[in-house]
């Protein structure tokens, strides 16, 4: 059995995410804020294919979240003015 072992190790390791450049998952969330305002972090996880932590450091650079209100645990785009795209 140590052959289905490798396998379901192999195939573990094919599920996991994979980090891309910064700039490559900037243009992909400027794509993705072009067509809605507001995401949450798991619909951005999942239109982006990013681990979390990775995706999380990109958007407390250059997205706002917000804790209250309307838009309550969603990410917007930061002002342009405030933000070098």
């Amino acid at each position: 059995m140590p052959s289905s072992e490798r396998e379901r190790r192999e195939m573990q390791q094919s599920d996991r995410l994979v980090r891309a450049d910064e700039d490559k998952v900037l243009g992909m969330l400027r794509t993705l804020f072009a067509v809605q305002s507001h995401y949450t972090l798991r619909e951005l996880q999942e239109k982006t294919s990013q681990p979390k932590q990775h995706l999380q450091s990109i958007l407390d650079k250059f997205c706002m979240y917000h804790e209250k209100g309307e838009y309550k645990n969603m990410y917007s785009l930061r002002d342009i003015s405030t933000v070098m795209l």
